[in-house]
């Protein structure tokens, strides 16, 4: 009779194997903070949202409105411990899309974490886990050649 113990993935820790259809896809997570920024973020500060997208590649994810003031809203998962960036081309093809219908654009990092610390301090994300997810600031975004985006440099605040 064999024995075996077999480890539970969602056990504390990193699990020694992980399959892939276990690791939250680009998708979940698009969904996940897009519908964080909708419910924790936007809707508690009065905004009136217009529309939602939550498919991969199609922007704005949100567009929404305050006081007059329209917005369309990129909301890009950062997955910590590590901070992305946007890519220059498509910031400012973005940004000239959005003046078209007079709208701002504001990106809107959300950072996601693993409520594991031994999985979050590897940015590892698994389906079915419990997250942390945190609003960590905004920035309007510019059609300039280069626009720095840190941490330190989102300004905006919805």
């Amino acid at each position: 009779m064999n024995n075996q113990q077999l480890e539970s993935i969602w056990a504390d820790g990193v699990p020694e194997k992980i399959n892939k259809e276990d690791l939250m896809t680009i998708i979940d997570l698009n969904q996940i903070c897009i519908r964080f920024t909708v419910e924790r973020i936007l809707v508690p500060r009065d905004y009136k949202i217009i529309g939602v997208i939550e498919e991969p590649n199609r922007f704005p994810n949100i567009t929404a409105e305050k006081n007059g003031v329209k917005y369309a809203i990129v909301v890009l998962p950062e997955v910590y411990p590590r901070f992305g960036s946007v890519v220059d081309d498509f910031r400012k093809k973005f940004v000239a899309a959005t003046k078209e219908r007079q709208l701002i654009p504001v990106l809107c990092p959300i950072l996601i974490r693993s409520s594991d610390s031994q999985r979050a301090e590897k940015g590892i994300l698994l389906k079915g886990d419990l997250f942390n997810l945190a609003e960590i600031g905004q920035i309007v975004l510019n059609d300039e050649e280069e626009q720095v985006i840190t941490p330190q440099t989102l300004n905006f605040k919805f």
